[in-house]
């Protein structure tokens, strides 16, 4: 079956931007379609990419109200608008109809041809109706053509799993995961039999040991392996990719959707030299790129100025402007998937576009391991404290977008700043707000780094027995008294954030103004400090901080986790 998603991935004819309808990626795929009249709706029959130059819909308007709820209604797979023609953008009203009804909605760049939709669409249906030898001979040349253009065994990975119509594993040597592909609709299967972690094995120390030693005597190319767990069976198929005598990977198919046929295990053999050349043409890559690379030049280590100022100047970066770095990690194992990449990057790419058009800043995008790292420029007269609201808006509207198409992350979002030396520090202030919100305020993201700076000075410039006087001298009463249910611990804490008034924390707890100026006599009473002095209800702040931190290291030691707020 062809999804929307992998056509979306696999073809490279032209760049493909979808704007809407992420979550109808899964769509099946069978035919193709041109908006030539008003009465299309009338000559669908389901499954088709619909593409459209713009035309029809300029010059009959009222088909816009209810287009996309049509497609879908009618089976229809995804919708495209090839722009500049008749429309610049694609039409609001479409991309809201996309999104309410997870239906795939695409801008298509003005030197479209709608002929090559039809040939690509067209021709992955015809071969897999082939007979099964010619068909293993065509899909091999089409992998040999994708190695010769792409060099990349990710490339490699995608097809496979799209022509076995399985999920496709590869790992090195101890089984280690590298990369995934195919996982739509069976994620949940697998789980139950492979650890799905990147980096670490698939399998227990126990079986990869068996699986080495059954390799190293039978030198075998290809193996059945029946899996077992409670009263349920699954089958997988090892492939060895025996590149030199110390180099070896493997690639590991269960069969979740269907068992692999004659014609599908000479494939695999056919395409085990393919992933040889892939990966050694990677390790090379990567043994010849230059180490003074920007991420590695600029984010990650502590060259000299010069170095940075001509980094910035080879790869455009606007050092002198005021900016702030949003960094989004994404957690879920599926970042190794091709066509997981590719809805990132739409949603990313979609997002992006909106946000540089509702707010005054410019983005610039760099890729790190899981960060997707956007540097946010702002407007010279852009007071740094709005510049900072509009980044932690931002992020939580990209969170928002990414957790409702089911992509799992956390976003830290650093102070603002400008000159050469903030620019990797920003970033590894977001790492460190990524990490700090994670451990203390788990249910919150965009993570903040301003408001987590406290904890990170205090995790990393107090001992535990520093920590807990600061505790014991300030906020430790109101803890151990309470009356009523009054949570005087909660109270302080609301109180300051409304800098300290009465009326607005009132409201904020839901009690009588009366009532709450009872219980701030009561913290009165029952501080160690006087609140009246200024410096001391800044150790009342830092002793909240401690008390957290104190928490944190609490229950993390009783294993029940981070707290929140």
């Amino acid at each position: 079956m062809l999804t929307v998603g992998q056509f979306a991935a696999g073809f490279d004819a032209y760049q493909l931007q979808c704007v809407a309808g992420f979550s109808g990626f899964g769509r099946e795929l069978t035919a193709f379609s041109i908006v030539d009249s008003p009465e299309i709706l009338a000559w669908l029959r389901g499954g088709e990419f619909v593409v459209d130059s713009g035309y029809v819909l300029k010059h009959n308007p009222r088909l816009l109200h209810a287009f996309i709820p049509s497609l879908k209604h009618k089976g229809c797979a995804a919708y495209g608008m090839k722009l500049h023609r008749y429309y610049g953008a694609v039409p609001e009203e479409l991309i809201e109809q996309g999104n309410r009804h997870d239906f795939p909605v695409f801008a298509l760049p003005y030197e479209t041809r709608f002929c090559d939709f039809a040939y690509a669409i067209h021709k992955y249906l015809f071969e897999f109706q082939m007979e099964k030898d010619k068909k293993a001979m065509l899909l091999y040349q089409s992998m040999l053509d994708s190695l010769c253009r792409y060099k990349i065994p990710d490339r490699l990975l995608y097809e496979l799993s799209i022509v076995i119509d399985n999920p496709v594993l590869l790992t090195d040597r101890d089984f280690a995961l590298m990369a995934i592909e195919g996982t739509e609709g069976v994620d949940a299967v697998l789980r139950d039999f492979f650890s799905l972690v990147p980096e670490e094995p698939v399998w227990g120390a126990e079986r990869v040991r068996s699986l080495l030693q059954a390799h190293e005597k039978q030198k075998f190319q290809l193996h059945r392996l029946p899996l077992v767990k409670g009263k349920r069976n699954l089958n997988c198929v090892l492939v060895a990719i025996m590149r030199t005598e110390d180099d070896l990977n493997f690639l590991v198919i269960p069969e979740v959707k269907q068992p692999l046929e004659s014609w599908q295990y000479q494939l695999l053999q056919n395409v085990v030299s393919l992933f040889d050349l892939s990966l050694r043409g990677e390790e090379t890559q990567k043994s010849r790129r230059n180490p003074q690379d920007f991420v590695s030049s600029v984010l990650l280590s502590s060259d000299s100025p010069e170095t940075i100022l001509r980094q910035c100047k080879l790869n455009g970066f606007d050092y002198q402007s005021k900016r702030v770095c949003l960094n989004i990690k994404f957690e879920s194992y599926l970042q190794l998937s091709m066509s997981w990449r590719n809805t990132i990057h739409n949603i990313l790419q979609q997002m992006t576009s909106q946000l540089e058009n509702r707010f005054r800043f410019r983005v610039y995008n760099l890729v790190h391991k899981n960060y997707r790292i956007l540097y946010l420029f702002f407007p010279r007269e852009i007071p740094i404290q709005e510049a900072e609201n509009q980044s932690c808006a931002a992020a939580s509207e990209i969170h928002e977008v990414l957790k409702r198409n089911n992509v799992l992350c956390r976003i830290g979002v650093s102070l603002c700043s400008t000159g050469l030396p903030g620019i990797a520090e920003a970033f590894l202030q977001t790492v460190e707000a990524i990490d700090l919100g994670t451990r203390f305020f788990p249910a919150e993201s965009p993570y903040r780094y301003s408001k987590l700076q406290v904890y990170h000075w205090l995790s990393s410039a107090m001992s535990r027995q520093e920590l807990e006087g600061l505790y014991d001298n300030t906020v430790r009463p109101l803890r151990d008294c309470g009356a009523f249910g009054a949570n005087y611990i909660e109270i302080l804490e609301t109180y300051i954030a409304n800098r300290y008034n009465v009326s607005k924390t009132a409201s904020d707890m839901h009690v009588h103004r009366n009532t709450m100026n009872h219980y701030l006599e009561k913290i009165r009473t029952l501080l160690p400090l006087d609140m009246e002095v200024p410096e001391n209800m800044m150790r009342v702040q830092m002793g909240l901080y401690a008390m957290r931190v104190l928490d944190l290291e609490k229950d993390t030691a009783s294993g029940s986790g981070s707290i929140g707020l």
